[in-house]
């Protein structure tokens, strides 16, 4: 910022003089020396050449210090910026290390408790051939002991694939549930006649009687035999699983 006042008081010029001398106002150069404006390099130049024995020696090292002094300042804010930026991209790639870090160690214990698994299982009878089908026939037979029924490890398979299943699931009745009306209709169809009551039973639609006690279970069970398949049909169909 040139420092007119201080130009003008050494070089006794008044501020009308001075404006006159410039072609500008006389209220702009009071505005000038406040600080509030700023003078037009054009006029600054004629001030600087001014053919009136002018001194503009103060006037022209007052300038260059101002901007050396405001260059020095934007320096040392571009400086601050950038010890800040770098500060915050260090903090952040420490926390990125720190996180890939735990990351690759969870990773590693993961990894090492995968192959401790497979290590056990290879390491036990259930690894073989006939520990698998041995394992499949214990878990069969325990269905068979909770649900009361007679499947064969390859019973279960057709069992889950059947359309019987899958329309009990779409009227969602639990495995649970379904296990048991399943059950509780095999140990029926040991006999013919017992079979073909219990059709009948389950077709009614008043006066229905209780099968097993539990009135989930008992409409799971009508609900099997109100198919639309033939009495003999479904006798074979519930005989065969």
């Amino acid at each position: 910022m040139v420092d007119l006042k201080t130009f003008r008081k050494k070089n006794g010029i008044t501020q009308k003089e001075l404006a006159k001398f410039l072609g500008i106002t006389h209220g702009f150069i009071s505005q000038v020396e406040l600080g509030k404006s700023r003078l037009p390099e054009g006029k600054l130049e004629k001030l600087l050449n001014n053919d009136r024995g002018w001194a503009v020696d103060d006037l022209v090292e007052t300038d260059k210090s101002t901007n050396l002094q405001t260059e020095v300042e934007r320096l040392n804010k571009t400086i601050d910026g950038l010890n800040e930026t770098i500060r915050i991209q260090g903090e952040t790639i420490k926390t990125q290390s720190e996180t890939i870090s735990k990351q690759s160690e969870t990773n590693i214990n993961q990894l090492k408790a995968k192959i401790n698994d497979i290590k056990t299982f290879l390491g036990s009878e259930s690894s073989t051939k006939s520990g698998i089908s041995s394992t499949y026939q214990q878990r069969v037979s325990t269905i068979n002991k909770k649900y009361g029924t007679r499947y064969q490890v390859d019973d279960l398979q057709k069992l889950f694939s059947s359309s019987l299943w899958k329309k009990m699931e779409v009227k969602n009745y639990d495995s649970d549930t379904i296990m048991k009306a399943i059950g509780y209709i095999q140990n029926k169809s040991t006999d013919e006649d017992v079979f073909k009551g219990l059709i009948s039973d389950a077709r009614k639609r008043k006066n229905v009687p209780e099968f097993t006690g539990d009135p989930f279970v008992d409409e799971a069970v009508r609900d099997m035999l109100r198919s639309r398949q033939t009495v003999d049909e479904m006798y074979q169909y519930f005989k065969g699983i």
